[in-house]
């Protein structure tokens, strides 16, 4: 679970599940499996005092392991941006989704702006060959955000089917790193990409260490 609050006091709760999810002894999202995905996503919108405002369906994904796990965290405009990592797709709302349009079974990551009503402001889709992941994120006071992750071979990150930055490789062993920062309204400032074919390491930092 990816637990975080907004200033209009309510609680949100990004899941994952393979079985019925209970509630105060009530089943409120129920599952099923099927042979093309076998975890089922989605948030769930909590007054602070528990009460239950909303469940938003998130789609399927096809593997049961904890990278699957989705992110969330709030900007000062009660935004709430989720990330994570998916396989083949990643539902972002009724209708806004990102697709792997390559390698089925290659693990890639999102990153996505939605508003109080569920809508979804911008989304931005990080992929390459073979695996990226974003770890870590910060929300600076300005609603901007900073985020780090780490790559094998080849990252890019894009915005529908516009690449904006990419870097390619050797296959090496252990992960490379990016890190980068994407303003308000989603227009990306910069991302670096920095090779480390030896070590395994992601890179970590809060937003007040680059003013």
């Amino acid at each position: 679970l990816s637990v975080a609050s907004n200033n209009l006091d309510e609680v949100f709760v990004y899941y994952y599940q393979n079985a019925d999810l209970v509630l105060n002894g009530e089943t409120i999202v129920s599952f099923k499996s099927d042979n093309e995905a076998n975890s089922k996503l989605g948030i769930i919108r909590l007054k602070g005092n528990g009460d239950l405002i909303e469940i938003r369906d998130m789609g399927y994904e096809r593997s049961q392991s904890m990278i699957i796990r989705g992110n969330l965290d709030f900007d000062e405009k009660n935004n709430c941006i989720v990330y994570g990592v998916f396989q083949y797709k990643v539902k972002l709302s009724p209708t806004d989704s990102i697709t792997n349009e390559g390698y089925a079974m290659s693990v890639d990551s999102y990153m996505a702006k939605i508003d109080t009503e569920g809508k979804v402001i911008w989304k931005k889709h990080f992929g390459g060959s073979h695996t990226q992941r974003i770890y870590k994120l910060v929300v600076a006071e300005d609603n901007s955000i900073y985020f780090s992750g780490g790559y094998d071979t080849e990252c890019f990150v894009s915005n529908g089917i516009t690449v904006t930055q990419k870097t390619e490789g050797t296959r090496t062993y252990g992960e490379s790193i990016f890190h980068g920062h994407i303003y308000p309204d989603g227009e990306i400032d910069y991302i670096y990409f920095q090779n480390k074919p030896k070590n395994a390491y992601t890179l970590g930092y809060h937003y007040r260490d680059w003013e």
